[in-house]
């Protein structure tokens, strides 16, 4: 990893192409057993479906992907998403996902900043919250989410999954 590259990007057009690529990061994520709600292999028309509709939330300014290359290597990510109707002053992050060998090098507070920064500037409906959902018992992560601001709000018991064992989910806020 030293003396290369490594760098935030926010999806684009280009990247729809990266098919491979996202569908290894989802790969990766699959197998490290990772505490993500949705958790699960795609096949590569499904990635290759996912990216586009990504693409088109963002260029309507509804969403923002942003993700950490490692040259050609999709090594994190993390998404904002604006939220509709009785909710359309929240957007909601989510997917916060950096690979193992790349954690404790500070990608997960650059890429904080980075959908913070997003959130507030690059969405078409400037959000007045920020929301995420996280497992209860990763505390790495919450720690993370309560240095920019969050603050837990609710905990729902035994809502997630995790090692064929139910956990509570954590729901935290930022107001901006």
């Amino acid at each position: 990893m030293e003396g290369k590259e490594i760098r935030i990007k926010k999806f684009s057009t280009q990247d729809k192409k990266r098919v491979k690529a996202f569908l290894d990061f989802n790969h990766y994520v699959t197998e490290e057993e990772l505490m993500l709600a949705e958790n699960r292999r795609r096949t590569p028309k499904e990635e290759e479906r996912r990216l586009e509709r990504i693409l088109k939330a963002t260029n309507r300014k509804e969403e923002a992907l942003l993700f950490v290359e490692d040259e050609e290597k999709i090594v994190g990510t993390v998404k904002v998403s604006l939220r509709t109707g009785a909710r359309s002053h929240v957007a909601e992050v989510s997917s916060l996902i950096i690979r193992k060998d790349y954690r404790r090098m500070g990608l997960g507070k650059r890429l904080m900043t980075e959908v913070i920064a997003t959130a507030k500037k690059e969405l078409k409906r400037k959000p007045k919250i920020l929301r995420l959902s996280v497992f209860a018992v990763n505390e790495p992560a919450i720690k993370l989410y309560t240095k920019f601001g969050f603050n837990a709000v609710a905990s729902i018991p035994k809502q997630l999954q995790y090692k064929k064992k139910m956990v509570d989910e954590t729901i935290m806020i930022k107001i901006i």
